[in-house]
Order: structure tokens, then sequence, then C-alpha cells
């Protein structure tokens, strides 16, 4: 018959009892599942080598610590142990077992309950588990411990007890403890992340004896589960064990794995053998990383280095960086991502700047753009992230005296027509005598946006930016130490394609912003001078020329207007009031802009730049100009005075106008 006997009030397991009829020392279970005949005060003091000192034996148990008059203490489970050929215990836990009863002494008092405690010492006297022990419905006193808080080998344990007077007595068994064979992991690493592949697994087990000539010690039976499931192991040479999982097979796996892995290896221990586990985890990543542009946005124009952003992340083993690339065009070599070469990083954040020009040359209008990128493990990124782009690389046609333009409507085209009006000044105005310049003029300028053109029927503009169009003014241009017109590339063109001092050390000249004016009029009708037939057109549009400002003289009768762009054409000095006389623009004074007075040859050029950055700008206006306040004659107004180049030397803009613009 057996019972099982639990303390009041206690919680877990205490222990397993199996008593036998007509024995007069209960027989007890101890962890291991073996039985032993406790004794009383027969054993020698605990830890005393056994015959010979051979090495692991435990010294037998005593009883070193008994008082006549105090409590009657043994340890009832487990058993003792003296040699690796006894009640090795084997499991993770025991329960330790103890009796505690009155002396016969006449002296004896009551036992005190809350003093009985139980220790587990380890070969090196060092105490690795202590515990109050609880009182069983048997009448007896159990703890519990937990086995793998010693090291294999040789443990003790003690129990001790008081009575009411303080008298106390000890009992110590001696015994082993086995843990099984050692298991030494060497791939997959804990933790370590891995593709869906075959998984290649190696590990060795080793025998862990607990005395020399244990050849219990020796292993025996060795598994492997992996997510629950038993693969086979072969011990390809003595110790060494492989197996292949394949973690691809969704036969096996019809959920990807979560990695979970452990190694088991059991001794030949008797009757029951050691197992030692090597649980840990790995991480199976079958999933490439995400990526997602966050600019510039789909089907934006883009032109001059363009700044590609996006995020690259991966909930698996994480993002490879430097398996991270861009491609700019069809055909393009992967460009890997490079800290020294355009890239930067911010953790999940990166950017890559490159030039658009570099596109343009390949493919001129428009591009696709995509982003690849792998995990730590290999697995790439699923189809990568694209991303079209048109390409404007053409800065706006600027002019301040530009050519005649015509608009057109179907078939229908305008006669030619100077789109700035014939007030504002000429190039080269005054050197012949005529539109010398006094303090004051007129200043118009025609800002044409364009873009890259590859003979499609169909073009991508970036668009002007309105608050960006200047009006720059050089006054004494033999003298000045910068040109108003510079090359920002000198030894790769000769061509002038900005102001002079514009984001450089030397400061601009002077210059004012530039309003733009809105649509207004209508265009003038064939003139025979210039059939409309020269523009391809078979009808004429317009009428005659009316005054912009019905109550005041006004030198325009139409102000062009891009309406495919839905932007201005014309921009001019002053904020234009179509009430008033300055419905196209008001004049610009000399004196205030440029901080002096004038007289003299005077270099003026607009700038205006695109949403993407292109820089456009105006062939130099040199105009004459004669101060009434200033005495004499300049010496522009003589025939023989050769104008300035208003110029470091390169090469100014063509002229502009000279088109046909839709005039919806």
């Amino acid at each position: 018959m057996r019972s099982i006997y639990l303390a009041a009030g206690a919680a877990g397991v205490i222990g397993l009892f199996a008593a036998c009829g007509g024995d007069d020392k209960p027989k007890v279970i101890d962890g291991g599942g073996n039985t032993g005949t406790s004794g009383k005060g027969s054993k020698p003091n605990a830890g005393d080598a056994g015959e010979g000192n051979a090495p692991g034996d435990a010294g037998a148990g005593g009883s070193p610590g008994m008082d006549a008059d105090g409590p009657i203490v043994e340890i009832m489970s487990p058993a003792e142990a003296r040699n690796v050929d006894g009640a090795v215990l084997v499991d993770d836990a025991v329960t330790v077992v103890c009796s505690v009863t009155e002396s016969g002494s006449p002296r004896a008092a009551a036992i005190d309950s809350g003093s009985v405690r139980i220790t587990l010492e380890d070969s090196t006297g060092t105490i690795v588990g202590e515990k109050s022990a609880v009182l069983t419905q048997r009448g007896e006193y159990a703890a519990d411990f937990a086995l793998t808080a010693a090291a294999a080998g040789k443990v003790m344990f003690a129990c001790s007890a008081s009575d009411k007077n303080l008298r106390t007595s000890t009992d110590t068994i001696s015994t082993f403890v086995d843990h099984g064979p050692l298991i030494t992991i060497s791939t997959p690493e804990p933790s370590s992340a891995h593709p869906l592949d075959d998984l290649a697994v190696q590990f060795f087990v080793a025998p862990s004896p607990l005395a020399k000539d244990d050849d219990a010690a020796e292993v025996g039976e060795v598994k492997l589960t992996f997510d629950g499931k038993d693969f086979d192991v072969d011990e390809i040479s003595p110790g060494k064990y492989e197996t292949s999982l394949p973690l691809y097979n969704i036969e096996i796996f019809p959920e990807a794995p979560m990695g979970s892995v452990t190694i088991s290896a059991s001794n030949k221990r008797k009757p029951k053998p050691a197992t030692a586990l090597k649980p840990y985890s790995i991480f199976v990543d079958g999933v490439g990383p995400t990526i997602a542009i966050t600019s510039p946005p789909p089907q934006a124009v883009v032109g001059g280095t363009v700044v590609l952003s996006f995020n690259v992340t991966d909930v698996g083993s994480g993002v490879d960086p430097d398996s991270v690339y861009v491609t700019l065009f069809s055909n393009d070599q992967p460009r890997f991502f490079d800290p020294l070469n355009g890239w930067a990083r911010n953790g999940d954040k990166f950017t890559f700047a490159f030039d658009s020009k570099l596109v343009a040359a390949i493919e001129p209008v428009q591009t696709t753009i995509n982003v690849k990128a792998s995990d730590n493990v290999g697995n790439s990124s699923a189809s990568g992230q694209s991303i079209q782009l048109y390409l404007d690389n053409m800065p706006p046609q600027v002019d301040l005296d530009p050519l005649p333009v015509r608009a057109r409507s179907a078939d229908s085209c305008s006669g030619s027509f100077d789109p700035v009006g014939h007030a504002v000044p000429d190039d080269l105005g005054g050197q012949l005598g005529s539109d010398v310049l006094t303090r004051f003029a007129f200043f118009r300028v025609l800002v044409n946006e364009q873009t890259n053109d590859a003979g499609q029927s169909l073009h991508y503009f970036a668009g002007t930016s309105q608050s960006d169009v200047r009006l720059y003014l050089q006054v004494e241009p033999s003298k000045a130490g910068t040109k108003l017109l510079v090359n920002k590339n000198p030894g790769v063109d000769d061509t002038c394609d900005d102001i002079g001092g514009i984001d450089s050390l030397t400061a601009p000249p002077p210059f004012t912003a530039m309003q733009p004016l809105p649509k207004t009029g209508g265009p003038p009708a064939e003139n025979t001078a210039e059939p409309v037939s020269a523009a391809g057109c078979t009808k004429t549009l317009g009428g005659p020329p009316v005054n912009l400002c019905p109550a005041h003289d006004s030198d325009m009768f139409y102000v062009a207007y891009n309406d495919v762009l839905h932007e201005p054409f014309v921009y001019t000095v002053g904020v234009p009031d179509p009430n008033a006389a300055s419905c196209a623009g008001i004049d610009l004074a000399f004196v205030p802009l440029g901080a002096k007075a004038v007289e003299g040859w005077v270099c003026i050029a607009a700038r205006a730049v695109d949403k993407v950055g292109n820089v456009g700008i105006s062939p130099p206006l040199r105009v004459c100009v004669d101060d009434p306040g200033i005495p004499g004659t300049p010496d522009c107004r003589i025939m023989s005075t050769t104008p300035p180049s208003c110029t470091d030397g390169c090469t100014p803009p063509a002229r502009g106008g000279g088109f046909t613009f839709s005039a919806l």
C-alpha cells in the first residue's frame, strides 16, 4: 500500500513513501526511486572517506550532533550512498524527509517544529541550499531541493532540530548527484538566425563520471527535438553527433519553425539513467526586409542633386546594411550602401544622393529607381521597392530683352510681339545716342520654364519658383572685382550659369525681387510682315492691340501666360495694380538699388530658379545711364566706346523668346 504525505498548509510535493509491514524501520524512496534503510546513531562522522580513499567515494553518514537529552533526528530519505554504486540521485529535484522525535530522557522537552532546517552542501562544503522543513501529515519533516544548484558529484544533506529547551541535534547523510553527460553545442549557436534552408546541426556528448572507473557514466541514448518533433542524429565519430533539419519542408513544418532546440543525452546508470538536457532557441527567418521609399514622392519631377530617402526594416534577423543597393536606370549597376559615396544611414533610415544629370545621360526624360536589400541570413526583399521619376535638368529661359513670341490656339496663331513690351531698355541701349536711361527705367523679364526633351510628345516640368525671380544691377562694371555673370563650372564648360557672388564668399550685387504679371489682354492679330504660316498656322488668332490700362497709357497690350504650366511668363518690378498706371509694373530707381548715383555703363541681369534648383540667368543687359544730376556727358554716349562684357569671360546664354506658346 502506498500513501502520499503532504505537509499541512505547505505547497509543493513533499515526498512519496512506501511502508512495508513487519519491518522495524520505514523503507523510503529517494529521488532516484531507490529504497534504503536508515540507521540511528551508528554512523561515523559525515564526510569521512570510505575504505581505500577511492576518488569520489562519499564518507559514511553519522550523527555527530546528537544530544542525549535533545530531539532524536534522522534523515529518512534520500538513502545514503558511500560510492557511485549506491543510490545516486539523478533527478533535477529531491524531497528530503527527516524524522524528529523527543528523546526518552526525563529532561527532554517538546519539539520546536519551527526549528527544523535542512541544508544541502556540495563536495566543497559550500551550502547551496537551505530550507525550513515543513511538518507532514505523517509527523515527519520535509523540504524540496533543486539538485541543479549542486555540481555533479558528492553532496551532503544535514537535518537539524531543537526542542523547547533549545537542545539541538543534527543528522547528516552523504550521497551523489548525477546530472548526466556533458553536451557541447557546435552549430547552430544559441540565438543565431537562419533562413528556411537545410539547417546543419552538430554537437558533442561526453561522459561525466562521478568517480574513477564510473562505468555507469558512459553515454547511452542521445536525442534531438526541434519545435517538438524528434529527429534522428548520427554519431559520426566518438562523441560527435550530426543531423540536418529541412526547415523549408512544409510537410514537416506546415508553419514557419519557431526554432526551439532540445538536445538530451542519458548515461547508463541503473536503475535509472541520469539525463542531461540542453534546450536553447534559434531564430528561423524566412522573410526578407521591407522597403518603403519616403522621398521623393512617386512620379515627382526632379533635377540637380536628388536625395533618395527610404526605410529598410526587418523584424527577423535584421537588415544587412552592406546588402542595400539602388539602381538608377535600366541595366544600371547596383550602387551599394557606402557612407563615403553619397550614402547616409540612421538606424532603419537610408539616404542616397545622386546627380540626376548622370541619369539623364542614359534616360533623358524619366527613369525608374529600384531599391533592394537582404537580411542578415540572406533573405532578399521580395520585390524591392521602385519609384518612377521624371527629369528636369534644364534651367528656365530668362531674358530682359527677348526675341518676339507668338500665341497659338489650335491651328490659329497670333502675330509676333515683344513679350516684355517696348518701353523696357534693349541691350546696348544708348550706344548710338538713343534709349539713354536717366535715373529710372521699366524692367520686365521673360521667364520660360524648360525641361528635358528627347523628342517626346509629353513633357514634365518642375515649374518656376515664382518667389525667386530677381533683377541684379552692377554699376561701374569695369571697376568691379566680380563680374555680374560668372561660370560656376570652370574647366567643365565655358557657359555663364549664375550671378557673381551667389553661393560664394563674394557678396552678390544688389538685386530687387520681381513680381509675376497675371494673364491680361489679348494677343495681336497677324501682321503682313510676319504671316502666321511662318508658325505653321492656317488661321489668325487675336485682334487689334488694346491698352492694358484703360485710364492710363501703357506700353503693353497683352501679358503672355503659360497656360500649360499655369504659371506666368512675364515678371516685373513692383506689384502690378490692374486699376492703376502700374498695371504692367513700375519703373526702377537706380540710385536706391545701386546705393549711389549712377552714370555710365550699367550691367543688368535677371536670375530665375525652377522648383528643383536649376538656375537660369539672362544675357546681360548693357545700358548707358546719363544722370541729369551729374554734369557732363558719360563716355557710353560716345560711339567709339567699347561696352563691357558684364561677364568673367564666360559665354552668356542665348537670347530668349522666339517661341510659340499655347494660349488656351
